[in-house]
């Protein structure tokens, strides 16, 4: 299984500060057959190897794209790295990422 990607789980709006909230999943791929599935972050994930799948969006082949459309999948793009940050490093995870 490879990381392609992640999505939120049980997704909402914090009405407080109006950002979606949810549970953090990783978007694996299959490496012998293609299947997709949606693991969630465990506890003992490193949550700035996490945060780095943000960017493997733009290497995804069109064919893996296409199938996780077709499960209605929503994967998150870099620009939301705020939400995954927050959800894994709180707040101030920008201060961790330096």
């Amino acid at each position: 299984m490879r990381p392609i990607g992640l999505t939120l789980k049980n997704t909402s709006y914090d009405r407080y500060s109006g950002r979606m909230t949810g549970e953090i999943m990783i978007v694996h791929v299959c490496t012998a057959c293609g299947a997709i599935s949606c693991n969630r972050v465990a506890g003992d994930d490193n949550p700035f190897a996490v945060i780095n799948i943000l960017n493997e969006l733009e290497t995804i082949e069109s064919i893996i794209l296409d199938n996780i459309k077709k499960k209605r999948i929503d994967l998150l793009s870099p620009d939301d790295e705020p939400i995954v940050g927050t959800a894994l490093l709180g707040r101030n995870y920008k201060a961790y990422m330096e």
